[in-house]
């Protein structure tokens, strides 16, 4: 902790010295970064060129979870960042861990302010006693002014220029600037120098302006009793602070006309965006107006009875690809007895470390070592079987939007008809080889070498319905593979209608093929509307990332990001947050099945599971009041059985926001239920192909 603490009292110093910030600046700043090094001395921690990226993000999801508000976990984060910076420019740390960590996302609340009326009220109230004098002139000068309070209080006799009008001030980080006096708190500030400070303050005594009746400045806490008694006095129930007064006079200048530029000037703001906010305020006098003068305005009965289609709500679907848990009841048709991904792999590692998603409720589904049962889960969770017949992408991805097939895609366990594949050849101008059930990394690497020299694409299929082509990039330029595969979609109809044609290019030397990241769905054409067609003819926005777009066939999409990895798939998803305001965004992260599941490589699915877990406070913190983020798979590949193939299993389902009800779910009957909880979150009609998941009051109210 001694270096640590060294480190704290070097920047501490400089803000004293340096920069001349406020005592109770200054105070906020040691308390917040005390609780930073607390929290890393019991990490083990000890030193700040030690601290990374993921053990700052793992303080801001403690303190998430201990309860604090948004704002002060965002200016918790803003002092940190400070102290970073500064650490940097001194040369104490070679990087700063800050740099790619965003701050949570906030509701900028409007403020509570006074009208007219009520702002007259209360500064009548004052009797005409030498208190009173005092009394009123603090007040008719906090709204005339717009001062924060410890302005006000801080103003001198020196810094207040009666006869031109205006007050100097010195505001946030020493930064001076004039404020103008209406003539009202001007008589009233001359009133109370001659018949009220004159009496409690001698000459050459207390330079503050206003003072209490020992002649001492006046308090914060002294200010805020008496505030809080007038306010009563003039009847006023609202909730007031001193701030109140500052935050009407800024509404009422911008009311009556003001511009935005020099409110910002006289509220001493660095940020016209925050000036801004008062602006909203306004809009209630103009939608006054509307309502009582527009022959089509909306009626109080219509504005109550539409009130929830009228929020902006969205939905943030995060389809975790192939992160099964546990096999269903009919898993023996399709070979897949006792798979369980989650739990097999965890056993097969050791135990998984995955505190984010076991403090939302994952291990309260079933047992899985090392995730532990939360004792309060902060999500609605269940796991979720699939109706559809079938193991493969797209029966599990349809089936959560909509559409539950009743014959499974057809599969080719003896590879695919000669005739069809000499059709196929003479489609594209090439012989192919391979034509076998194999595994994709297995087979390019047998066949890679004998593609490389004869330019023959390699096809094969696997226990799902694909028909997969690979290629190296070299060799096969991708718009000519994707070509291919087009071709290959349109053969592929009736008994031969495959669930998806797969792209499969590959680079690299002999004896060292590796597949790349510019693989390529074709899905077939679905038999009926999804979810986002719904969602489409609303208006709303349907954003699709990874390989999302393509197992829909593009089907009710309005907008789409293609993705290389998980990680580049979720930060395209919070990023993607900062644009849609009303929705769904729904991404697929497929490392876990194409890397690590169908490779059998159990190491490698719990690494990637715990690299997810380490980014979900990130994707959390994104979220909106009326946000609903669902976690959910498609099917299992257990990566510790024989098979390198998917698994019939059920699939975990995580429901979490502000407004969702923490609590089991149960075992739902079908995917689709994802699908039908979506539409009800945003306020449509259902597809009647499920049921809604009831996880708080605020679902299912349309």
């Amino acid at each position: 902790m001694k270096e640590l603490q060294k480190g704290l009292t070097f920047f501490l110093t400089h803000l004293v010295i340096e920069r001349g910030l406020s005592e109770h600046t200054i105070e906020a700043y040691k308390r917040d970064l005390a609780d930073l090094a607390s929290f890393l001395q019991s990490r083990e921690i000890k030193e700040w060129s030690k601290v990374d990226r993921n053990s700052l993000k793992d303080y801001l999801y403690e303190i998430h979870h201990r309860g604090l508000a948004p704002a002060t976990r965002a200016r918790r984060l803003a002092a940190i960042k400070t102290f970073f910076t500064f650490l940097l420019n001194e040369s104490q740390i070679d990087q700063d861990p800050t740099s790619l960590i965003e701050g949570p996302r906030q509701a900028r609340h409007l403020p509570d302010i006074l009208n007219v009326e009520e702002v007259g009220a209360l500064l009548d109230s004052p009797p005409r006693t030498v208190v009173g004098l005092r009394d009123k002139a603090m007040l008719e000068t906090l709204y005339a002014s717009g001062l924060r309070v410890s302005e006000l209080l801080a103003l001198t006799k020196e810094n207040t220029f009666l006869d031109q009008a205006f007050l100097r001030v010195m505001g946030k980080g020493e930064k001076e600037r004039i404020v103008p006096l209406g003539r009202q708190a001007i008589e009233a500030i001359e009133e109370y120098l001659a018949k009220g400070r004159s009496k409690w303050v001698r000459h050459g005594g207390e330079k503050h302006l206003f003072v209490n009746q020992k002649g001492k400045a006046m308090t914060r806490q002294g200010f805020w009793k008496i505030l809080k008694g007038y306010a009563k006095e003039a009847g006023i129930t609202k909730e007031i602070s001193p701030h109140t007064l500052r935050h009407s006079f800024a509404t009422h200048l911008l009311a009556n006309g003001a511009d935005l530029r020099s409110v910002q000037e006289m509220l001493g703001h660095a940020d016209i965006g925050t000036t801004q906010i008062y602006t909203h305020l306004t809009t209630g006098r103009i939608r006054e107006i509307y309502d009582r003068s527009h022959p089509r305005a909306i009626s109080k009965e219509s504005e109550e009875r539409i009130g929830k289609k009228m929020l902006q709500r969205r939905v943030i679907l995060v389809v975790l690809d192939s992160v099964g848990i546990g096999e269903m009841p009919d898993a023996h048709h399709y070979g897949d007895e006792g798979s369980n991904t989650l739990a097999n792999l965890a056993k097969a590692v050791g135990g998984l470390n995955l505190p984010n998603l076991s403090a939302l409720g994952l291990g309260n589904i079933e047992p899985i070592e090392g995730v532990v049962p939360a004792d309060k889960p902060l999500a609605a969770y269940g796991k979720m079987a699939e109706l559809a017949p079938g193991k493969d992408t797209t029966t599990g991805h349809w089936e959560m939007a909509g559409v539950i097939l009743k014959q499974p895609f057809p599969t080719f366990p003896d590879a695919f008809p000669s005739d069809l594949i000499h059709a196929y050849e003479q489609a594209i101008g090439r012989k192919v080889i391979g034509n076998e059930v194999a595994s994709g990394t297995e087979i390019i690497t047998r066949l890679g070498g004998q593609h490389v020299e004869t330019g023959s694409p390699i096809v094969y299929t696997s226990a799902d319905s694909v028909f997969q082509i690979a290629a190296h990039e070299d060799v096969v330029p991708l718009e000519d593979l994707y070509r291919y595969c087009r071709i290959a979609r349109e053969m592929l109809q009736g008994d031969y209608a495959v669930g998806r044609v797969i792209a499969r290019p590959f680079v690299g030397q002999v004896g060292a093929f590796q597949r790349t990241a510019n693989r390529k769905d074709f899905s077939l054409s679905p038999p009926g509307p999804f979810i986002f067609d719904k969602i489409k003819e609303a208006k709303m926005d349907v954003f699709a990332i990874g390989k999302i777009k393509d197992i829909y066939a593009g089907q009710g999409i309005t907008a789409h990001e293609s993705s290389k990895s998980n990680q580049e798939g979720l930060e395209k998803t919070v990023a993607t947050m900062e644009k849609v305001e009303q929705g769904i965004i729904m991404t697929n992260l497929v490392d876990f099945d194409m890397l690590y599941g169908h490779r059998n490589d159990p190491q490698g699915y719990a690494q990637a599971l715990e690299d997810f877990d380490k980014f979900l406070p990130e994707l959390m913190e994104a979220l909106r009041e009326d946000d609903l983020l669902i976690l959910t798979a498609d099917h299992g590949c257990d990566p510790t059985t024989p098979s390198t193939d998917h698994s019939r299993e059920y699939v975990p389902v995580l429901l979490y926001g502000s407004a969702v009800q923490p609590g089991p779910v149960g075992v739902r009957k079908t995917f689709a239920d994802v699908g039908e909880t979506v539409l009800d979150w945003l306020g449509l009609p259902i597809l009647q192909v499920g049921e809604v998941i009831r996880v708080g009051e605020k679902v299912g109210k349309r």
